[in-house]
């Protein structure tokens, strides 16, 4: 039997999939630009959007729940990316 090193153990572990479930606030500067789409291709990740509330003028902010797909390391660099763009973020 193959001896592992913690180190081994934490990189496997990251690179299992997993899934997070977030609600989020995207500030109504942000109405335009394709914030879901571009943090599903940045960061490696599938997104579902499982539910929203958005205003058809962008005049303010607008709202999803979202089911976050990846490895560990993948989402945490998501919601890192989300919070440096004033993104607010809740786990549900």
């Amino acid at each position: 039997m193959k001896n592992y090193t913690m180190v081994q153990v934490y990189q496997a572990q990251a690179q299992q999939p997993t899934t997070t479930k977030i609600r989020i606030k995207i500030p109504k500067k942000y109405s335009q630009q394709p914030v879901i789409q571009q943090l599903a291709a940045d960061h490696n990740v599938k997104i579902n959007i499982l539910a929203a509330l958005l205003f058809s003028h962008g005049d303010l902010d607008g709202w999803f729940d979202l089911e976050l797909r990846g490895n560990s390391q993948k989402i945490k660099s998501a919601l890192r990316h989300l919070e440096q763009l004033g993104v607010e973020v809740w786990k549900l």
